[in-house]
């Protein structure tokens, strides 16, 4: 059997000059679908997929199972868990009130947490050295960073956004050290609650989802109709077979913890692509989108903007990722902002990375690069 790679150079070799002619779907999709079978053979229970290119949405599918028990196979309207690929949507929602002037990137959070405020050293230590928005958004806060989970059926709820607040702390002086952290983007999701007035799964629906065209209704709380929809959560078990393993709700829910299918995602993606349009219709100016792709953290060997890995192509096009995971959920968003085309892909046991980036590589008719 041919290797993805294989597929991929043949592939290449036949279009004569891709990177000028018109995306061949039908072309590029036996490769995708392999590198798909490939993950699915190691246990992973189902993949589904969306590409976005330009405008719009140019191919959703899906494979696999949702329930693996019942064998009931997934369709490009199954729902995942986004993980921590939504953490961009929460940062998107902190620049339009900064656009709106209700919020200064760089002023101290707890200027405007009015019930509720972070633990920072101001706070605790007495020290001029308050945790500002941006360091927030570019994980260079200096907070803790724990992570609270309760199972869904233990009857029981995580604690709320307020309390999750309360309760981070400063670890160190902000901007010291780079650390990848959870509870600053649930406290930028209560950010956005306290600035805007309104619930923060309203907030995202009405400002950022809806806008773009995305109709699941509930990201944060499914309706019945969602959950009659949602991807069973598996791990990769014995003779590379799905295992169940429980579903649980996170406290840091604005961090990623919202449910969602590829294509919403994709339209997500879409506008991120296109200087903050997608559908005619605008979420955020070019200025506040190029903020969000740009390395917040110069000095750090990180490369992370707002919500996204940012990184530089060999053909020195602009990419930006991420990954995400929640307990038996996967997700892995990325794109080429100078190509305007990006992929999102979901699945409900295992990893998904590898599936994007052979996905773009085809979608942006260029060279596939060397896995790292």
């Amino acid at each position: 059997m041919k290797s993805v790679l294989g597929m991929l150079l043949a592939w290449m070799l036949l279009s004569e000059g891709l990177a000028q002619q018109t995306f061949d779907l039908e072309r590029a999709k036996p490769v995708i679908e392999q590198a798909i079978r490939a993950e699915l053979a190691k246990g992973t229970s189902s993949v589904s997929i969306a590409l976005v290119q330009g405008d719009r949405i140019i191919w959703t599918a899906a494979y696999g199972y949702a329930n693996a028990t019942t064998r009931t196979p997934a369709t490009p309207l199954t729902v995942y868990s986004t993980g921590s690929t939504g953490k961009s949507i929460t940062a998107t929602a902190i620049m339009q009130l900064v656009e709106q002037g209700k919020i200064n990137l760089d002023a101290p959070v707890n200027q405007y947490l009015t019930t509720t405020r972070v633990m920072d050293r101001v706070q605790v230590l007495q020290a001029d050295e308050p945790v500002t928005v941006r360091q927030l958004l570019s994980h260079t806060s200096g907070l803790s960073c724990g992570v609270r989970t309760v199972p869904v059926f233990s009857r029981t709820l995580p604690p709320d956004l307020a309390a999750l607040t309360g309760r981070t702390h400063s670890v160190r002086k902000p901007e010291e050290k780079y650390e990848y952290c959870n509870a600053a983007y649930g406290i930028a999701g209560y950010l956005v609650e306290q600035v805007s007035g309104q619930e923060y799964e309203k907030y995202i629906v009405e400002n950022i989802l809806k806008p773009i065209g995305v109709e699941t209704p509930a990201p944060v709380r499914p309706t019945a109709l969602m959950a009659d929809l949602l991807a069973q959560p598996y791990s990769r078990g014995d003779g590379n077979k799905p295992s169940p393993v429980a579903r649980v709700f996170f406290d840091v829910y604005p961090a990623g913890d919202m449910y969602m299918t590829p294509a919403d995602m994709a339209r997500y993606l879409g506008a991120h692509l296109n200087g903050g349009v997608f559908g005619g219709r605008r979420i955020l100016s070019e200025a506040s989108i190029l903020e969000m792709h740009k390395d917040q953290s110069p000095t750090i060997q990180e490369s992370y903007g707002f919500g996204f890995m940012v990184s530089t192509a060999p053909n020195g096009n602009t990419i930006i990722t991420h990954g995400g995971s929640v307990p038996g959920l996967n997700a892995h968003l990325i794109g080429d902002l100078n190509a305007r085309a990006g992929v999102y892909v979901m699945s409900n046991s295992g990893g998904v990375s590898n599936i994007g980036r052979v996905a773009l590589e085809l979608l942006r008719g260029a060279p596939l690069q060397p896995e790292r």
